[in-house]
């Protein structure tokens, strides 16, 4: 349920209206999601997808690269 609920909350970010509004919350939302699911939780998941898509991940260290190097600390060419 909470993680239905967070993506929702992310999806508000499409309402130009509120758009800034919900960008700057959800950076608070993943903190509050890691302290209370952990990180990498389904509710944490949510969270970081809609940074992602609105582009604002880069702050909070969870674009696409920056999860790779969490899961894979280690890379071999």
């Amino acid at each position: 349920m909470v993680r239905d609920a967070h993506g929702e909350y992310g999806r508000f970010g499409q309402i130009d209206a509120v758009k800034s509004e919900i960008m700057d919350a959800l950076g608070d939302l993943l903190e509050t999601t890691v302290r209370n699911f952990g990180d990498g939780s389904p509710p944490w998941g949510k969270v970081v997808t809609w940074l992602i898509e609105f582009d604002a991940c880069k702050p909070h260290k969870v674009c696409k690269e920056d999860i790779e190097r969490r899961i894979f600390p280690h890379t071999y060419t």
